[in-house]
């Protein structure tokens, strides 16, 4: 109602007739009178919008034509039926992408939202030939604060947060929540020293903001931030790569002791290839995988593997999370699907050594191109033998392109020369890779990759009891169906 008097105060529409429409609202009941402003015989019908038996808006209908009867209540209230369902339906809708694009506690837009809407500016960007830079932004010990202080002094944080973002961003800059304490800013257009300049204005603003405890201000606390900062297409060449080397540049600014902006360079990459100071390994103790700060580290080579080649950990967690459904499917022992979790992770690794023009061609290598790539195995082995919790999988890592028949390299080991686990891994490598989009091949059908890894086990390259295990592993997930085989396939498959 206070909406509608504000949008008539503007309007030449009399009194009268205001309230006209204020009491049809009100009351749910039809009101009808003349027009002063208008011609003697001219009428107003006010006529009530209901849903659901509430009353939330009115339409008014003039009749100028003393000749011509004003429409039947009955018709009026059929219009009016059918108006008020629709914008209902439409707010419904509205409600349902809020919901959708925006994180309900921050206001922001949300993980799905800014992806997509990264996906979008970068392609304007690319077209006209325009940077664009992004921030990650991580609050610095947020489950201690959570612990100390409570969720609700932690929701308050992010909102503060939030709210500090929004208020140093430009038109057409975007912040989002990105996960639990984690958010991003998109800066269309902008170069790395826009990014930079922003990151120290929300890291020094943030210094000065303290966070209410109680909710009244009477107990206060404070926090810090790490930010992370790229740009495209200096640091990288695609949406996924560009976030990679903000995250890798956010975790270089969490290992440097927090509270400070990184942007990316590739002198980040150096500092974690040693990995000399993210692992310990007892000499005395039993094989353990890495977790917590170490498998950090290795999260975040992993995250340099994908800024050389854009491809490469979309790939690898693929290959991983084939292999362990394998592993699971033979019931192997839990530490070997590990392994095999964590295999599949760093088993490309040596592409860090691997040209990026290699890399990234679009079409078939020539003879000097393949024998660069295929060193990416032993490489790799000479990146990962230099941890010590590591040495465990280095068979995957120098091994997985090896095959039954001895066609494979880089050692050309035959039949049982190749271990288990090297086999399921090669399987779910070849897979994936056959049936992901590549710049020198389009994606192909589960079937098609199925089909290609029964074709390798008739020529003797790969093991065939692993082969219909992941065949039996695909049926299950839906991902192939019964229909798409003969009948000896599916007997295979069983």
């Amino acid at each position: 109602v206070q909406w509608l008097l504000h949008q008539l105060s503007h309007a030449p529409i009399a009194e009268q007739q205001t309230s006209a429409l204020i009491d049809a609202i009100l009351t749910g009941q039809h009101r009808s009178g003349p027009v002063p402003y208008l011609e003697p015989h001219d009428r107003l019908t006010a006529v009530p919008l209901i849903f659901e038996g509430q009353s939330f808006g009115a339409f008014a209908l003039v009749t100028h034509d003393q000749l011509q009867p004003a429409p039947e209540a009955t018709l009026l209230q059929a219009v009016a039926e059918e108006m008020a369902s629709a914008l209902q339906r439409a707010r419904l809708y509205e409600a349902a992408q809020q919901f959708a694009h925006f994180d309900p506690l921050t206001g922001l837009r949300n993980h799905r939202a800014a992806q997509d809407l990264l996906q979008q500016e970068l392609a304007n960007c690319t077209a006209a030939s325009l940077p664009l830079s992004l921030i990650a932004l991580d609050v610095d010990h947020f489950r201690q604060f959570n612990q100390q202080y409570g969720h609700k002094a932690g929701d308050r944080a992010l909102r503060i947060i939030a709210q500090l973002m929004q208020q140093h961003i430009q038109p057409g800059e975007y912040a989002a929540r990105f996960g639990g304490e984690e958010f991003i800013i998109i800066l269309p257009s902008a170069s790395a020293e826009r990014a930079a300049e922003l990151a120290q204005q929300i890291i020094l603003e943030c210094a000065q903001t303290l966070i209410p405890i109680d909710g009244e201000g009477l107990v206060v606390a404070e926090i810090s931030l790490s930010l992370g900062y790229a740009t495209f297409p200096l640091h990288a060449s695609a949406a996924s790569s560009l976030l990679k080397a903000a995250d890798l540049a956010l975790y270089s600014a969490k290992r440097a002791g927090r509270n400070i902006a990184i942007g990316y360079s590739t002198d980040l990459l150096e500092e974690i290839m040693p990995f000399s100071s993210a692992f310990h390994a007892d000499e005395n103790s039993e094989f353990t995988l890495p977790s917590g700060s170490e498998l950090e580290a290795l999260q975040a080579l992993i995250a340099a593997i994908d800024l050389r080649d854009g491809y490469t950990a979309a790939h690898s967690d693929g290959v991983s999370r084939y292999a362990v459904a394998i592993a699971r499917a033979m019931n192997l022992p839990a530490e070997q699907v590990e392994s095999l979790r964590l295999g599949g992770f760093i088993h490309d690794v040596g592409k860090i050594g691997v040209p990026d023009h290699i890399l990234r061609k679009p079409g078939p290598l020539n003879d000097e191109e393949w024998v660069a790539m295929k060193s990416h195995t032993t490489m790799g082995e000479e990146i990962a033998g230099r941890v010590e919790q590591l040495r465990p999988l280095l068979p995957l890592i120098r091994w997985h392109h090896e095959r039954l028949d001895g066609s494979g390299y880089p050692d050309g080991l035959r039949g049982e020369q190749i271990p288990p686990l090297v086999r399921m891994l090669s399987v779910a490598d070849v897979f994936e890779a056959f049936t992901a989009e590549r710049p020198y091949h389009p994606g192909r059908t589960a079937i098609e990759g199925l089909r290609l890894l029964r074709d390798e086990v008739q020529r003797g390259r790969m093991d065939g009891t692993i082969v219909e295990v992941f065949a039996g592993i695909l049926i299950d997930q839906g991902l192939v169906t019964a229909g798409n085989f003969t009948e000896e396939e599916l007997l295979r498959a069983a």
